[in-house]
């Protein structure tokens, strides 16, 4: 009623009118939620600079490798290489050799004139040697200041040695590079597994703040709601 005086045990639990203090349990959960968001975001940081020293040198030494990856040889000429998997090796020709030369080349035949026979140097079987018959199909490179274009490719089958074997009508050069694409594909898994870890724990996170938060709302209790 409006008139009627305030309890005395009313007054004690809240003096001078002051604003009810949330219950033990609330206060309990809102320091466990502290401490679960505190935990979760240490978890992110260290899935995040732990990989990177190790994705750093891996970049480095990828460099390193594109770099070594590349071999020269003269036209005529000869080359034994030697492989421990199946690899796929680019055949680059110097732009200077290519002046005049039909872009749209047919497959099966290299501009300006080379040829190039590929085989097992303990067998003797040969290797097809595939040319790049798309104009787009043809990327372009810079090895050893000298200005390089992607006319063919090979795919060597097994480990061992292969002897390659390079003719043509005026003398030149002839650039392999082996394929890189296995190593870039495993450093960007390297770089990209943080980034989608980081990702998935801050997803775990919020559900479990979620959750904890409503187990636990922070409320008053109700029946001292009525009291007054």
């Amino acid at each position: 009623m409006c008139g009627e005086p305030i309890k005395d045990d009313v007054l004690e639990a809240n003096p001078m009118g002051a604003s009810p203090q949330p219950p033990a349990e609330a206060l309990a959960t809102a320091a466990r939620l502290r401490r679960i968001h505190r935990f979760g975001l240490l978890a992110i940081l260290l899935v995040l600079a732990v990989p990177i020293p190790f994705g750093m040198r891996m970049l480095k030494s990828t460099g390193q490798a594109r770099r070594e990856s590349w071999q020269r040889m003269d036209v005529p000429g000869e080359l034994a290489i030697t492989v421990d998997k199946p690899t796929r090796y680019g055949v680059y020709l110097p732009e200077s050799q290519l002046a005049g030369d039909n872009l749209d080349a047919p497959s099966g035949a290299l501009p300006g004139g080379t040829r190039i026979a590929i085989s097992d140097d303990q067998t003797g079987q040969g290797v097809a040697l595939t040319a790049i018959g798309s104009r787009a199909s043809r990327k372009r490179d810079t090895v050893e200041g000298v200005d390089v274009r992607l006319e063919g490719g090979v795919e060597l089958p097994a480990a061992g040695t292969y002897r390659v074997i390079a003719v043509g009508d005026e003398p030149g050069a002839v650039y392999l590079r082996a394929s890189m694409l296995a190593r870039m594909l495993m450093l960007i898994a390297v770089l990209a597994a943080p980034l989608v870890c980081s990702l998935l724990l801050l997803a775990v996170l919020r559900v479990t703040l979620v959750r904890a938060a409503r187990a636990q709302p922070l409320s008053i209790d109700s029946e001292g709601l009525e009291e007054l």
